[in-house]
């Protein structure tokens, strides 16, 4: 009987950490360092306005494709009603240029309301506007013989389609290559991803074909930064944090794998981490190891 693959672990991040000098990282060192620690991929979350400094990871993506040797380079979420779907579709191509059969299109709906009201986007109407920009991308991509839209004409390159809502569980059964909900506990994953795979078994699809993943906030406490934790999460949110403190996974690099182990056990083959510490490489560098001996 075959063994189904071993999970992989990614880190997403939102800003690149600093270096000793208070700098901005290097990208390419962002990589090799992020690389160095055995982790499987590297994400970058998307937002045009947010309460902190954020990358913007439409741009950014090839950048860190250009640098990878062998880690998956992916969005997590481009909130793609908010971005014109043909310059995502060559973003990605091109990043695939960078890192070929590597890359994933994560892509969700946002919530941050000055967001659509700066782009002047509809929060109303934006299921409808992911669910058309999907298929404009993949009609893009698919194009072959032309030179009217990119060039390369990239390889099957997967959407990933993020939230926890049930408009984004159903979303992902329905026309997605993988789901991607975030903040949520094993018991409630589990049961979400089961009702999930009906769904895509009602859409006429094989549910082992989607990928199963999650997002989830760490820190390991050890690894001391100006700011971790509560206050980081404060940083990035621009609120109170305490609502959002029960999905924050701490404690040793071994309690810490040993959480994440029961969304492995619940069914997710992908785990993303937001590592909520100033010092998110050195934070990897603890918890990769004890991460592949949890889940093996």
């Amino acid at each position: 009987m075959n063994q189904p693959p071993a999970a992989r672990l990614g880190i997403c991040l939102s800003e690149f950490p600093l270096d000793a000098g208070g700098r901005w990282r290097n990208v390419g060192e962002v990589v090799a360092r992020v690389e160095d620690t055995g982790v499987e991929g590297l994400w970058l979350a998307d937002h045009v306005l947010w309460h902190s400094k954020a990358i913007d990871a439409q741009s950014s993506l090839p950048a860190l494709a250009s640098h990878a040797q062998r880690m998956t380079i992916g969005s997590c979420v481009l909130q793609l009603p908010l971005r014109d779907p043909i310059t995502v579709a060559k973003t990605f191509a091109n990043t695939q240029m960078m890192a070929p059969g590597r890359v994933v299109c994560g892509v969700g709906i946002g919530e941050n309301v000055e967001e659509y009201d700066r782009l002047g986007k509809s929060m109303k109407t934006r299921g409808a506007v992911i669910e058309e920009s999907i298929h404009e991308i993949r009609r893009v991509w698919d194009a072959r013989g032309g030179t009217r839209w990119m060039n390369p004409e990239p390889d099957a390159i997967p959407i990933w389609v993020g939230g926890r809502a049930e408009a984004a569980r159903s979303r992902a059964a329905r026309v997605g290559d993988g789901w991607l909900p975030y903040l949520c506990s094993p018991r409630w994953f589990g049961r979400h991803r089961a009702l999930m795979e009906e769904e895509a078994e009602a859409a006429g699809r094989d549910p082992a074909a989607i990928t199963k993943g999650v997002v989830t906030f760490v820190d390991i406490p050890s690894v001391t930064s100006t700011q971790q934790g509560a206050e980081k999460l404060e940083h990035w949110f621009g609120f109170d944090p305490t609502p959002l403190m029960g999905f924050l996974l701490r404690g040793t690099a071994a309690e810490v794998a040993g959480q994440l182990a029961e969304h492995v056990a619940a069914g997710a083959s992908e785990i993303l981490v937001v590592i909520a510490n100033d010092k998110p490489i050195d934070v990897l560098e603890q918890l990769v190891p004890a991460f592949t001996a949890a889940t093996a």
